[in-house]
């Protein structure tokens, strides 16, 4: 009995051990690690505070223009949108090298492909965005607006400064209001696909 009772508990802590956390606590803590690493590197340095606002927002931008790139692009026209090399020098300088910003772009959606073991420990060599559909779009909706709330509150950010929501392209709307829409019909169709008139 003894036994059996230590094989659960182990059963159970490795099982607790591989269940990942949920992806809203995977973003809130990649933004408080960005926060800290922003507000650390930048402590420790002789920068300005006018040159520690401009990484912070450098930082911040650029993680939106990530995002904004492929929701602007729901027609998945532009394949270089979803894919980010971790070790570009632009990317690296002004997101990839601030702890939690690649977590936080994980959290979002993106996958982690390969190792760039020369920038530290754990860095993809690539993140990519593949599957693009309405619940992965809401995903990187929902990150978008938890990353302009942690910029304007978190690190005092002006939030004039930042990008508005990209606009929806008018064919997307079509298509999204014909889904809705045959969404709300499927109760009413027949078998045979024929809408009835009544």
């Amino acid at each position: 009995s003894n036994s059996i009772s230590r094989f659960t508990r182990r059963l159970i802590s490795f099982h607790l051990l591989k269940t990942p956390p949920s992806p809203q606590k995977t973003m809130d803590s990649s933004l408080e690690r960005l926060g800290r690493s922003l507000e650390f590197s930048t402590k420790d340095s002789t920068s300005s505070e006018l040159q520690v606002s401009q990484h912070r927002q450098a930082c911040i931008l650029t993680l939106l223009r990530v995002l904004d790139n492929i929701l602007s692009d729901p027609q998945r026209s532009n394949a270089k949108t979803r894919k980010i090399k971790v070790d570009n020098a632009v990317f690296w300088k002004r997101a990839g090298e601030w702890d939690g910003s690649i977590e936080f772009l994980v959290a979002c959606g993106f996958s982690s492909i390969g190792s760039a073991s020369h920038l530290g420990l754990g860095i993809p060599q690539y993140l990519k965005f593949e599957c693009e559909d309405n619940l992965r779009r809401e995903h990187l909706l929902h990150g978008r607006e938890c990353l302009v709330r942690f910029a304007v509150e978190s690190l005092g950010i002006d939030g004039k400064i930042l990008p508005q929501l990209p606009a929806q392209s008018p064919k997307r709307k079509l298509l999204d209001k014909e889904l809705k829409g045959s969404e709300k019909n499927n109760h009413s169709t027949p078998v045979d696909g024929v809408k009835d008139s009544s």
